[in-house]
């Protein structure tokens, strides 16, 4: 099986997860706190859609993005599978493709980056597009001859900021990135409801607030 494996770039490379429909924070985040340039490579780990306001504008973002010549690396996520039966019929053709054609992991020489894991208990865990979507728990013992030193970075599961922190800091295998950033519009939190981007050379935690007017 072909793997989807992207050189890795000169410039900086980032990783975001789990926009769920902030599009104002989503796009703070590329544009004005990490200030994207068209040298960089940007991850993006599914949930683009559905709990917040702006799921067909992040969409929209993302497919703009990728027109301009921005390189934006997007992954499929179990929201994305949602969103297109309850949807499709209603999304213009050129989000539909975008979202049909996301792949459901990209790799690089150090990461492998999946929206919700990897089933390990298979002799190639990128043949499982299910448990990349959904997950198996994180109890399943890593191969790491498959790994050979690489990262997995993931999002899916709601992790604290001091959890995410700790997770890069100590550079496990598995890196958990998604803040929750919806939660914000319902609750609030000091520890969650922030949207996360990773500088994946430098190792370092951006954070953004949600800055999404609160629909609920």
């Amino acid at each position: 099986m072909k793997r989807n494996i992207i050189p890795r770039g000169n410039k900086r490379r980032f990783a975001i997860s789990d926009v769920h429909g902030c599009i104002e924070t989503f796009k703070t985040l590329v544009h004005e706190k990490i200030a994207l340039q068209k040298e960089d490579q940007l991850f993006l780990l599914g949930d683009y859609v559905n709990r917040g306001p702006g799921s067909v504008g992040v969409l929209e973002e993302i497919y703009t993005l990728i027109s301009q010549g921005y390189q934006v690396y997007p992954i499929r996520g179990n929201h994305e599978d949602k969103f297109l039966e309850e949807f499709g019929k209603k999304l213009s053709p050129a989000h539909k493709e975008l979202i049909e054609s996301m792949p459901y992991y990209y790799e690089t020489e150090d990461f492998i980056f999946v929206h919700a894991g990897l089933n390990f208990t298979l002799d190639d865990p990128l043949e499982d597009t299910k448990t990349m979507k959904w997950g198996l728990g994180f109890r399943i013992e890593p191969d790491y001859d498959f790994l050979d030193g690489k990262k997995i970075i993931h999002g899916h599961v709601i992790t604290s900021l001091s959890e995410i922190f700790d997770a890069v800091m100590d550079q496990t295998t598995y890196i958990p990135i998604d803040n929750g950033c919806y939660r914000s519009l319902k609750y609030e939190e000091t520890a969650y409801g922030t949207l996360v981007a990773l500088d994946l050379n430098e190792m370092r935690m951006v954070v953004q607030e949600n800055v999404d007017i609160k629909k609920y």
